[in-house]
């Protein structure tokens, strides 16, 4: 078993793609291998949301690890749809849930993970990078026509304020001897305005 997300992962099995490549060095295009591209958009939450659902109580077929991108999640589990919206999803948790929530996702029939996270890149502290995917579809001053009590520009960063860091439930700090837990503060993807 190789531990952690590789490849594999996300772009399926790759023993074919490993070996053709070996046999074909000066080939640049990939053979053999799951590309994003080729999936709907279902096929692409569902690959993320494997990982980035929050617990997938409701095991209908297979293991953790039979699940292949480009398969339908709903097939193997259930949890990642927050089917109650009333119901208090943990930050860290259950990111697809409280995604599938936001305005933006729901308004945006081909919004994915990808449309604002590079799984190649490590992106995590560079909110500059994901502004500016928000004013992709946002206009800098005006969010859908909806006035605001304050002007946006181009050099805010848009989600300290709509996308911002909340303590988890699960995930808390103690130190040895100590009785006080600390919470780790994760960013929500429940995309919103807050106060």
């Amino acid at each position: 078993m190789i531990l952690g997300i590789d490849c594999q992962r996300c772009h399926g099995p790759s023993e074919k793609h490993v070996k053709y490549h070996r046999e074909n060095p000066e080939t640049v295009i990939g053979e053999f291998i799951d590309s994003y591209e080729s999936y709907t958009r279902q096929q692409r939450l569902d690959a993320c949301a494997v990982c980035h659902s929050g617990l997938q109580g409701q095991h209908i077929k297979g293991n953790p690890f039979s699940f292949l991108a480009g398969d339908t999640l709903s097939l193997y589990s259930k949890n990642y749809k927050n089917v109650n919206s009333k119901i208090k999803l943990d930050v860290h948790g259950n990111q697809m849930g409280l995604l599938s929530e936001s305005e933006c996702f729901v308004n945006s029939p081909k919004m994915d993970c990808l449309t604002c996270h590079d799984p190649h890149k490590n992106q995590r502290v560079d909110t500059n990078i994901f502004s500016a995917k928000c004013l992709t579809c946002h206009e800098s001053n005006k969010v859908n026509s909806v006035a605001i009590s304050h002007i946006h520009d181009n050099q805010q960063n848009c989600v300290s304020c709509h996308m911002p860091l909340v303590p988890s439930e699960v995930m808390k700090l103690k130190f040895e001897n100590d009785f006080e837990e600390i919470p780790v503060y994760i960013r929500t993807h429940l995309i919103g305005v807050y106060n």
